[in-house]
């Protein structure tokens, strides 16, 4: 029971009690003029409390988000996030502490999002607001959702106009490779970061999708970065296991900073990959 609740009937308690005794005694009116002040305080105790809390949430809720440069929300790749958000809806809300979870639909995974913060890979990796970092805002009330943009253009037509974006390479690779799993072992990280920010395609900060993607070589370097001790008769499947065992402690040098981005394609796009290549056909043909 809210402690503003216990004072406040404690007060009507102690003056209605008063009331009372006073009666017993045949003062009825000074008893009742003695207690007047403590009843009248114990119902403003009992009728603020809602009022006070809800003023602490509020400031609380609104400090929290205004950490987030207000500039960064009109970055396209943000807003592409704030759009995504109008669709999501929250797993568990627990609005007292300002935190929500969210269901993944390709994995299942269950993500915990407060106003700052969220354990899904996006924000792991971008460290900046998440899709569901944005719906947990829109139902806080302190980030308005943004409208979906030319909501007569279809699909299709949305489609068309994020591919016309990208540079030649990066539609090549959306139009004509077939990307089932997580792969492209060391596919330029701008390249990537440009299919993710139109969200073409998807990525994971799964060691074991990521580190069999670099050479021998290369995990030996990162076990001597970190001082871990090994052998040099380990296998590369060996390597990995004792890297993945050591997940934290790499972790701490930023060991993923330096890793390939592994993606995939995003499933929601490969109804138009046909449309794709026609396009790629039609502007790169040889002439």
């Amino acid at each position: 029971m809210n402690k503003r609740i216990k004072i406040s009937y404690g007060l009507i308690a102690f003056s209605i009690l008063g009331v009372i005794i006073a009666a017993s005694e045949g003062k009825i009116m000074s008893g009742f003029i003695g207690a007047l002040p403590f009843l009248v305080l114990g119902i403003y105790f009992y009728l603020t409390k809602g009022k006070i809390k809800e003023s602490k949430k509020d400031k609380n809720t609104t400090n929290k988000w205004s950490s987030w440069d207000l500039n960064l929300h009109n970055n396209k790749s943000q807003e592409k996030k704030q759009i995504k958000a109008l669709d999501l809806t929250p797993y568990k809300f627990d609005e007292d502490n300002l935190q929500a979870e969210f269901i993944s639909k390709d994995t299942g995974e269950i993500y915990i999002t407060s106003l700052n913060s969220c354990t899904c890979e996006s924000f792991k990796r971008e460290k900046v607001p998440c899709k569901h970092m944005y719906s947990l805002a829109y139902t806080l009330g302190v980030f308005k959702p943004k409208l979906k943009k030319s909501t007569n253009q279809s699909e299709k037509e949305r489609m068309l106009q994020d591919f016309s974006t990208l540079d030649r390479e990066c539609k090549y690779l959306i139009a004509y490779e077939h990307i089932p799993t997580y792969c492209w072992s060391f596919l330029d990280k701008e390249i990537s970061q440009k299919l993710l920010d139109v969200g073409f395609v998807t990525t994971t900060d799964d060691l074991n999708v990521s580190l069999p993607k670099l050479t021998k070589n290369d995990l030996f370097n990162i076990l001597d970065n970190n001082n871990i001790s090994y052998k040099k008769s380990f296998s590369k499947s060996q390597i990995i296991e004792l890297l993945i065992m050591n997940e934290d402690k790499i972790l701490n040098n930023d060991l993923k900073a330096t890793l390939p981005i592994p993606i995939k394609l995003n499933k929601d796009i490969v109804p138009y990959l046909g449309t794709f290549r026609g396009k790629y056909a039609n502007e790169y043909s040889e002439h």
